[in-house]
């Protein structure tokens, strides 16, 4: 359905997801609006189906029955009394679902709903109703379905007892005045209705509103408990309709909505729930009870004439690019890690393969900005071939803005990334246990009085097995999570979230001791939150704490130990009303703390690292989004002060985003933004990309154009993005002393670079609930540093031209299902020495191109289900090629260049993973 106008088409649906048998914790009802989003979401998963799958229950518009009143006359035609026996006949011979859509066909077959249905009679239920409705209309009147008089009759209600005067068209009195042409109302806009009660919603949903020819609505009656009633009112007074109409005058009508639960759940194969729109709109549950018929009309309402219409509203798609949990745990080479399938999208590249450090449209990794439930993450993988620092079954949706981000995500440069937080815990206990080659894995999750804990750890032992290869290697990592949740009021919870990750890398090979290897890294977060639910919103608090440390101690010339300390108040609300969304917040960040490092003396004279880290930021933001018909625009606007020493700073920091769909599932969009960021080390470790140093801002102008479109469970997008970044630290210079450059100096000026970066990206995915899917990125980029602000002209390390990721996912009914993975990319540039032009006083770093570097990944598992939950067994192999990546170009081995440049290549990275997965 179109917001502006149209017909009233596919529908609303509560979508509900379980956590286990039996179980729907956490409801939504979506309206479905054709705007999809310019950075397409793959859905996430908070939850798993009885059978361990994704699944998720559609709450189906039944029948929609309007009673439009308001001073009508009494015109009902006798033969609907005849239409009522036969309709009555067709219950006794026809199915529930047949008499459901022959009632509602029979009495509005002259309205604007029906030729709605009559055009969109591909879904199962329309067609169970138009068959049924071409029945009736040749055993009445011996027409044909196609017919313009079966479409154009006019078919009314006589009162209960009235005499049957089907085969009497002439019974009405000539005098009679004719009934106007009546039309009933349609959905324009229906705002969501969240079920948040403990143990299952109700098994139907039955709400009577008022619609005023104003086009508002409100609850007149609801059957559902008390809680669920008060949301479907709130959502009522931002809910917007086109009111009935007798002939060209609105009228007040009621609306009788019916929903029932339908469980969708997922075969055993992974496969999502189809969509509400390929079910039949008709049909029952197959677990529920059948919908009532609804009730004929009383004497006392011979004066209203009443029709039907089944109507349906598209759920928005998300702003991000998203991708399902299940979808992402099966992934090859993602080793069961939601985030590091992210590694596979567009315009998201690791430095190295295998390695958590990425680069998101050519800003350096500690550009990027991690979330998780809100909460900011200075890391968001372990080291090595280690996963997430979040385990899998505490993560709902996961989300990827590569460029423009609301302005709720502020204060980076580069790309975001955020992991929504798992969905509330059921009335039972329940959890999983997985062993895999690598580490293992736990969760637990349990009712405690209204509320729910949720608990989850990892610890992992590579150590084991780099022992036999690399005796003198060693390598452990451990985290945890932790959610407790509980309501103190009918609209008030809080919330308890807490996580930390620990990493230890040891390299002891060397013969001297002086040159042995050490790497720590660690953090640990807590936060409280207040949550409290109004009429148009919600109004949130909290108050968050953590420490960082990070220690690297890589040879005698680079040391660095840092611990930090931050103490984060915050706030936000949202409000909604009409096609209005507002979103505004704020937060402090104090941060104290210390570090040392054995190399300042030796770096650019811009950087100041103090020995005692006394810094803050407070910030406020405001987003405001307005869609309309087919179009929407989101406004939005930040601004933070920085706090360093006697130092301060202001940045203001606007976004702006345009969308339009010119054609129902295609999408054009725009987007531009500016963001700053403190000045801070390149690198994405704990207690280290938290320090600003002395210095201005770094700043990145972001700009966006693309379009979308969705056929057939099919998606293309294709997005070009133009960034600007300014005064940003990169790797290539930051650890660069004079002397590699112009011999006899003692250090550099400024280490700060401009960069202009830009691309083009394409996106294709096949639906991933087809047996076989998958998705192809492929991103075109370049970066190239401004020679005119640059100390020396070179191209950032992380210029990787050509970026291609094909993913093939085939799974059977049977529960077996296989996988394949595919990564190739251009080599990067590596510098081979330095030219240094005295005359011109310019200094040109020489280069050469890497070879391109091919990894294949490839995964077979099964899937099945004993009585007491779910088992997974699955063999995976990261880099089953063995291929070695190109780390380094060295043209004079013997101090005197050759024609041709060697290639150092890393040590073959390959992991074979077998996981056994159990869950409850």
């Amino acid at each position: 359905m179109r917001a502006g106008g149209g017909r009233v088409r596919p529908g609303a649906r509560l979508v509900a997801r379980r956590d286990r048998p039996g179980h729907f914790p956490s409801s939504t009802l979506s309206p479905r609006s054709p705007l999809p989003t310019p950075t397409r979401r793959c859905a996430g998963s908070r939850g798993r189906s009885p059978r361990g799958l994704a699944a998720r229950t559609a709450l189906a518009l039944l029948g929609l029955s309007f009673a439009a009143g308001a001073g009508a006359q009494d015109t009902r035609d006798p033969r609907d009394s005849q239409s009522t026996r036969d309709s009555q006949s067709t219950r006794d011979s026809q199915s529930t679902r047949d008499s459901e859509s022959t009632r509602d066909s029979e009495s509005t077959r002259d309205s604007e709903s029906t030729r709605d249905s009559e055009s969109t009679r591909g879904s199962q239920s329309t067609r169970d109703s138009q068959s049924t409705r071409d029945s009736e209309s040749t055993r009445d009147s011996q027409r044909t379905r196609g017919s313009q008089s079966t479409r154009g009759s006019q078919r009314t209600r006589s009162p209960p007892g009235a005499p049957d005067t089907r085969d009497a068209p002439d019974a009405r009195a000539p005098s009679e005045p004719s009934t106007p042409r009546a039309r009933p109302p349609r959905v324009l806009e229906l705002p969501e209705v969240v079920w948040e009660g403990r143990g299952e919603p109700p098994p139907e949903l039955v709400l009577t509103v008022r619609v005023d020819t104003d086009g508002r609505g409100a609850l007149e009656g609801c059957d559902a408990p008390a809680p669920l009633c008060a949301r479907a009112a709130d959502a009522l007074e931002d809910a917007r309709f086109e009111p009935a109409r007798r002939g060209d005058a609105p009228v007040a009508s009621r609306v009788r909505l019916r929903f029932t639960v339908v469980d969708a759940a997922e075969s055993s194969t992974a496969r999502e729930t189809a969509p509400a729109s390929e079910r039949p709109t008709g049909e029952p549950p197959e677990d529920g009870p059948a919908p009532s018929a609804p009730r004929a009309p009383a004497p006392a309402e011979a004066a209203e004439a009443s029709f039907g219409a089944e109507a349906r509203v598209r759920v928005p798609a998300g702003r991000p690019r998203r991708l399902a949990l299940e979808e992402v745990r099966l992934m090859p080479g993602a080793l069961g890690d939601p985030f590091r399938a992210l590694t596979a999208l567009p315009s998201v590249q690791p430095i190295f393969s295998g390695f958590p450090l990425v680069t998101i449209r050519g800003a350096p990794p500690a550009g990027s900005a991690y979330f998780y439930d809100g909460v900011p993450l200075p890391a968001l993988f372990h080291l090595g071939l280690g996963p997430a620092v979040v385990h899998p079954t505490m993560i709902g949706d996961v989300e990827l803005h590569a460029g423009v981000a609301p302005a709720r995500y502020g204060r980076h440069i580069g790309g975001v990334i955020v992991g929504e937080g798992p969905g509330p815990v059921g009335d039972t206990v329940g959890g999983e246990v997985e062993l895999r080659t690598l580490d293992a894995q736990a969760a637990v999750r349990a009712p405690v009085g209204e509320g729910g804990l949720q608990l989850a750890g990892r610890y992992g032992y590579p150590g084991l097995l780099l022992r036999v290869f690399a005796p003198d290697v060693r390598l452990a990592y451990w985290d945890y999570q932790a959610r407790f949740e509980h309501p103190i009021g009918r609209r008030t919870r809080v919330e308890v979230v807490a996580l930390g990750s620990f990493d230890r890398f040891g390299d002891r090979s060397a013969a001297d001791p002086a040159e042995h290897s050490e790497i720590g890294l660690q953090f640990h977060r807590l936060e409280l939150r207040v949550l409290r639910r109004h009429a148009r919103g919600v109004l949130a608090a909290a108050l968050g704490g953590s420490f960082q440390a990070s220690t690297l101690d890589t040879d005698e010339d680079l040391t660095l130990e840092a611990s930090v300390g931050t103490l984060s108040p915050r706030f936000w609300g949202t409000w909604r009303r009409g096609p209005w969304r507002v979103r505004a917040g704020g937060d402090f960040v104090g941060l104290s703390g210390r570090l040392e490092d054995s190399y300042a003396d030796d770096v650019s004279e811009s950087i100041r690292f103090p020995d005692r880290l006394r810094q803050g930021v407070a910030g406020l933001y405001g987003e405001a989004t307005w869609r309309e018909g087919g179009v929407a625009v989101e406004l939005g606007l930040r601004g933070d002060l920085w706090l360093r020493g006697e130092t301060v700073e202001l940045s203001v920091d606007p976004r702006l985003r345009a969308e339009v769909e010119p054609l129902p599932g295609l999408t054009l969009h725009v987007a531009a933004g500016l963001a700053h960021q403190p000045a801070v080390p390149p690198f994405a470790l704990p207690g280290i990309s938290q320090i600003m140093v002395e210095g201005r801002l770094q700043r990145a102008i972001q700009s966006e154009l693309g379009a979308s479109l969705e056929r057939g469970g099919v998606e293309v997008a294709l997005q070009g993005f133009l960034h600007r970044l300014q005064d940003t630290f990169f790797a290539d210079a930051f650890v660069l002393t004079c002397p590699d450059v112009v011999p006899g100096c003692d250090r550099i000026a400024d280490i700060r670079s401009d960069v202009w970066s830009y691309g083009l990206e394409l996106f294709l995915r096949r639906d991933p609930r087809e047996t076989v899917s998958g998705f192809l990125s492929y991103t075109l980029a370049r970066a190239t540093i401004d020679p005119d602000e640059a100390l020396f002209r070179y191209t950032p390390s992380f210029d990787f031209r050509h970026g291609l990721n094909a993913v093939l996912q085939i799974r059977h009914r049977s529960g077996l299902f296989l996988g394949a993975r595919g990564m190739l990319r251009t080599g990067r540039p590596s510098p081979i020495g330095y030219q240094v032009d005295r005359a011109e006083g310019e200094v040109r770093r020489l280069e050469v191109r890497l070879p391109a570097f091919l990894r294949l990944d490839a995964s077979l598992g099964y899937l099945w289900e004993p009585r007491w939950g779910r088992m997974r067994v699955v063999l995976e192999w990261f880099n089953l090629t063995l291929a070695r990546e190109p780390l380094d170009a060295d043209c004079a081995p013997d101090g005197v260049y050759a024609e041709r440049c060697q290639t150092d290549f890393m040590p073959a990275l390959f992991a074979p993973n077998l996981s056994v997965h159990a869950a409850f």
